[in-house]
């Protein structure tokens, strides 16, 4: 039974596989450890985890790569569960200049 053991969302950089710096905001919600339900707490026995990635310095020449991983905190090591990765996450920041001129039509998609 998995019931007590605590996870933990981190994000890592694709290629070298080592957890981010201070070069991106990482948020989950709920903040923290979190703790797998019980059957009286949650028949489904699901957890909902909300990420959010933010470049903390706008990156104009390359696209930056990261994964999320699911892991065991310290406290669950009891728990024989490797961790669970997610697909990689490619985030690009780019800021575009739109000059609209006469020639374009009042609306445009």
């Amino acid at each position: 039974s998995l019931e007590g053991a605590e996870f933990v969302a981190t994000l890592h950089h694709q290629k070298s596989k080592s957890i981010v710096g201070d070069d991106v905001a990482f948020t989950v919600t709920p903040s923290g450890p979190v703790r797998f339900p019980s059957r009286q707490s949650s028949p489904k026995r699901k957890q909902t985890l909300k990420c959010k990635i933010v470049p903390n310095e706008v990156r104009r020449d390359k696209a930056c790569v990261y994964f999320i991983q699911l892991s065991l905190t310290d406290s669950s090591s009891a728990f024989e569960i490797m961790p669970a990765t997610s697909n990689q996450i490619v985030v690009v920041n780019y800021k575009i200049n739109v000059t609209v001129t006469d020639e374009w039509e009042p609306i445009f998609y």
